[in-house]
């Protein structure tokens, strides 16, 4: 590759996939800890601040999705030794949400599902996104693309 030129994801467009597969395990570590530290260890803290965090973690893994998607095609197309499947990684992510915001709303009301869906969104796209990545790095290798 020619200095100055980018890597192209065969696509004729910057591969950002890679990028959001690595980024966002550390950033919703790094806000995890942030909520830790606005709410003073407490668990039932609830400051703006923390609201804020876990809106923006939320939309994180909202893009970490498409990004695992991504990177499960290129990998399954560009490299061989490992064959993942895009519904393990994506659908738990979209289902424990739904399944758990619907238990919270038919016990709790629409508060409880709200809070229910988008901690259990959470846990299970970092989950997602660190198996993943994990996955990847004993089979192919983290940094190959």
């Amino acid at each position: 590759m020619v200095s100055g030129d980018s890597p192209d994801d065969g696509t004729g467009t910057y591969p950002w996939h890679w990028y959001v597969l690595l980024g966002y395990p550390t950033v919703s570590l790094l806000g995890i800890l942030s909520i830790g530290r606005l709410t003073g260890g407490s668990v039932i803290g609830s400051s703006a601040g923390s609201v804020a965090l876990v809106i923006v973690m939320t939309a994180f893994g909202l893009v970490s999705l498409p990004a695992i998607w991504r990177d499960v095609e290129f990998v399954r197309e560009d490299c061989t030794g490992w064959m993942p499947e895009e519904h393990v990684y994506v659908g738990p992510p979209v289902a424990a949400p739904l399944a758990l915001g619907l238990l919270g709303g038919l016990t709790g009301g629409l508060g409880v599902a709200i809070a229910f869906a988008v901690f259990a969104f959470l846990v299970s796209s970092i989950t997602a996104s660190l198996a993943y990545l994990y996955n990847r790095h004993r089979r192919i290798g983290v940094l190959t693309r």
